[in-house]
């Protein structure tokens, strides 16, 4: 009896060797194409974690990803071992030393007025409400440079200047079949006024786009079809490229939207970028429900801003949400609970991390009515649209006057952003004011200085 009750034990014993021998074999093939790129990085404190695959894009070449991380899921405890690593990551970023205006962001192309190329049928005037102050900017850099930093990566004294626009990553998604039929609107109007700050990212190559863009148009090379995994895809790579910024806020809007970019600047004055901030609009008037598969299939209920109005993190939320969001986890998170990229957010962000989403009535999508904003209201809204023909009327804004024909304006949009900004994008020499003399105006406020 004892002889057989030894080899038992034997026996168990050789089987719980194996069993862990083969786990952990398992577990080191699984995790060679993501969690040994994460490793590696932590070689390097000087900069908040992006893969190598980010840092290989060099100045005007289109943006490439190939590496298949996006469409690979992980296993729970894959996911668990990388969410440790990312909070070590985390942790060593807070306690880094390196200076906010000594930052050499590999990857980013940013080109100055002196380098650009100019466009023809585009003038080069600059809005009274954009002023470049080179000058006042180098004075306050050196004005703020500190020794402490805290949770954001940025001296403490840096932090507590204004907000500018060069602070502001604003992520446009869209896809190559509508690059001739959306991105020249955008040219003509708001991106003129934030070409160094504005990065399209969509699934294919396009030369004269990216020059247009000056290499700010990026090859995700994720699918073009509008499902799930590809906008989650596309919003994997657009939060990455955010977190290597180093840039205070980040912005997302689609290709469709008309983003007015001082009151964009007003909106984030309001807000601390060192605080967990999330910005939006929700598409329903009650919080959606969904399923997290991954926790005993429990149902939970939350609210997100669309991404057809539009929405912004800020850059203290972007880290908190760095293991579950960075280095491909993004889209892994959009296959636990089933739904597409701008839901994903809102559950990373109210649901794993218990914040609540800020809601902004100025951000506004195709989804809504355009056409019952008033004409007063509508200098004063961060994002607009445009809809398709219904059978009776187009969904756009409504304006008593245009400075284009249909055919040239349909969306409404270029009128409106002549009229609001003369002397950028694609105007007229002479425009009319947006307001007549008998209109009824909305109280008068100061333009926000902005640092191009």
């Amino acid at each position: 009896m004892r002889v057989r009750a030894r080899r038992t034990v034997q026996a168990l014993v050789l089987t719980a060797v194996i069993s862990l021998a083969v786990i952990s074999w398992n577990s080191e093939k699984g995790n060679t194409r993501i969690s040994a790129e994460v490793r590696e990085d932590l070689h390097d404190s000087d900069r908040p974690l992006i893969s190598n695959v980010a840092q290989r894009s060099r100045p005007n070449v289109p943006f490439r990803h190939h590496d298949g991380r996006h469409i690979q899921g992980l296993l729970d405890g894959q996911f668990d071992s990388q969410a440790k690593v990312m909070d070590i990551k985390f942790r060593e970023f807070n306690q880094s030393s390196f200076q906010d205006s000594d930052i050499q962001v590999p990857g980013l192309v940013e080109v100055n007025a002196t380098q650009r190329r100019g466009r023809p049928n585009v003038k080069p005037g600059i809005h009274p409400a954009i002023l470049h102050a080179s000058q006042d900017r180098q004075l306050v850099d050196r004005k703020h440079q500190s020794q402490d930093f805290n949770a954001t990566g940025f001296p403490i004294a840096n932090n507590l200047r204004k907000t500018e626009l060069s602070d502001i990553f604003i992520g446009v998604k869209t896809t190559k079949r509508y690059h001739a039929g959306r991105l020249d609107l955008l040219l003509d109007t708001w991106v003129t006024m934030a070409l160094d700050q504005t990065y399209v990212f969509t699934d294919g190559d396009d030369p004269v786009y990216s020059e247009k863009f000056y290499g700010h148009l990026i090859n995700t090379n994720c699918s073009s079809q509008h499902t799930r995994q590809a906008l989650c895809c596309k919003m994997s790579m657009m939060y990455d490229l955010f977190l290597q910024s180093n840039k205070r806020w980040f912005c997302h809007v689609d290709d469709d939207n008309y983003v007015n970019v001082v009151q964009l600047l007003k909106l984030l004055w309001k807000y601390k970028h060192t605080d967990d901030v999330y910005l939006g609009k929700p598409s329903l008037n009650h919080p959606i429900e969904a399923v997290d598969r991954t926790n005993n299939m429990r149902r939970v209920s939350f609210w997100f801003g669309t991404g057809g109005a539009g929405f912004c993190l800020s850059r203290a939320l972007a880290l908190r949400m760095s293991p579950h969001a960075s280095g491909g986890t993004f889209t892994s998170m959009c296959q636990r609970i089933r739904l597409p990229d701008d839901v994903t957010i809102g559950f990373i962000v109210e649901v794993l991390l218990k914040k609540k989403m800020i809601k902004v009535k100025e951000f506004n999508s195709h989804l809504e009515a355009l056409w019952q904003i008033q004409k007063m209201d509508l200098p004063n809204q961060v994002t607009l649209s445009y809809g398709s023909r219904t059978t009776k009327t187009r969904n756009i804004i409504s304006l008593d006057k245009t400075l284009f024909p249909t055919s040239e304006d349909p969306t409404r949009l270029r009128s409106f952003h002549c009229m609001m900004f003369p002397g950028t994008g694609r105007c007229p020499e002479k425009v009319p004011p947006f307001f007549s003399p008998g209109d009824r105006q909305p109280l008068q406020r100061s333009h926000p200085v902005i640092y191009a």
